[in-house]
């Protein structure tokens, strides 16, 4: 419901193995969330309020009917750990390259056919890459950026 964007204090919430479709834009609201896990969900889109969860850390969204992200993810600065695998994604919005605190980026199992070039922006923490199993026939000439 709208007022999960109440929970103003709550730092990990954890919706996984369920049958939700959305999540309402007051998710924005929820200033203090660290991790969030939606894994194993029906989940179609994530709302572009997204980007205003500024102190998230950990996002984790396997396992659900995403076709896009939003341009929004690219605002979560704190971002460390970004989960997205099994999924019907296609491309990655440009704003990626903005998670300067990234370490772990997995998009295994999706329909990727391209990586975005702002992705040597990335943070130099940057350890775990996973793209296994998508529909890639290159890679973007920056990836020697990282």
């Amino acid at each position: 419901p709208d007022s999960i964007g109440n929970l103003s204090n709550v730092t990990l919430i954890d919706l996984s193995k369920n049958e939700l479709t959305t999540l309402p834009g007051t998710i924005g609201g929820l200033e203090s969330l660290k991790s969030l896990n939606c894994d194993q969900n029906c989940l179609e889109e994530i709302p572009e309020s997204f980007g205003s969860i500024t102190k998230l850390q950990k996002l984790m969204l396997e396992r659900n009917s995403l076709k896009s992200l939003p341009e929004s993810l690219g605002s979560l600065k704190l971002l460390n750990t970004f989960r997205v695998e099994n999924n019907q994604i296609e491309n990655l919005p440009d704003s990626i390259g903005n998670l300067s605190k990234i370490e772990e980026l997995s998009f295994k199992n999706n329909e990727l056919i391209g990586i975005p070039d702002s992705i040597e922006n990335m943070s130099k923490n940057l350890k775990v890459i996973i793209w296994s199993n998508n529909k890639l026939k290159s890679l973007p000439e920056t990836i020697g950026n990282l």
